[in-house]
């Protein structure tokens, strides 16, 4: 099995047996999904998953309660119109497969909430000798995001403590000649509503940062 699936990376990270070729996640044959998160993200990927199986069970599996979910409340009144089965106050703590490494079930405990962290979110303090399983056939973490932060200041730019690059009202950084926008200067851009706007925006700056140097730009 897969211990400590919470502390996985990356955004909708599929664990399945076959292959994904040119991510063609259709392809995948699956009767019971589980989907790790509460984002907006989580949610598109539990609505996607159903429409591309209406017959198949697909839990979204979250530690804490409906009312912490930071997805949109739209996204999470449409997620329950299309029939996603929400599992609150449930900790994934191991996926469990067959020798062949096809998934069986993903094992949970209850939680509930604690006390408030530095953030302001409640943490979850387990439930001991309150474990259960789901019997699924498929599993996708949509668990965040985090910059590489050797990677950018390995490049000069100067982060903040979460990881995110620093920039100026026009989005440029303290590196010359290089604009940022998007998610990876917040948690607050990491829309494509957000993203859009701001390439749009960079791209205002970056053509008045070159005109005033001089740079023909035509």
């Amino acid at each position: 099995g897969i211990r400590d699936v919470e502390r996985s990376r990356g955004l909708g990270d599929v664990y399945k047996r076959q292959v994904l070729i040119e991510n063609d996640w259709k392809r995948i044959q699956y009767q019971n999904a589980a989907v790790i998160g509460a984002g907006n993200v989580a949610m598109d990927v539990a609505r996607a998953l159903k429409e591309n199986n209406k017959k198949s069970n697909v839990y979204v599996i979250y530690r804490r309660t409906s009312k912490e979910m930071p997805m949109w409340q739209e996204e999470r009144e449409n997620g329950w119109e299309d029939g996603v089965i929400f599992q609150f106050l449930s900790l994934p703590v191991e996926i469990v497969g067959d020798k062949l490494a096809n998934i069986q079930m993903i094992k949970c405990v209850r939680t509930l909430p604690g006390e408030m962290d530095i953030t302001g979110r409640r943490q979850s303090d387990i439930i001991k000798g309150f474990e259960f399983n789901i019997p699924v056939d498929m599993v996708v973490t949509a668990l965040g995001y985090q910059p590489n932060y050797n990677l950018l200041i390995s490049q000069g730019l100067i982060v903040n403590k979460e990881g995110f690059v620093l920039v100026d009202e026009n989005l440029k950084t303290n590196v010359e000649n290089v604009f940022a926008g998007g998610d990876i200067i917040g948690k607050d851009r990491s829309t494509v509503v957000y993203a859009v706007a701001d390439g749009k925006r960079a791209a205002v700056n970056i053509h008045k940062y070159l005109s005033s140097r001089g740079e023909n730009i035509d």
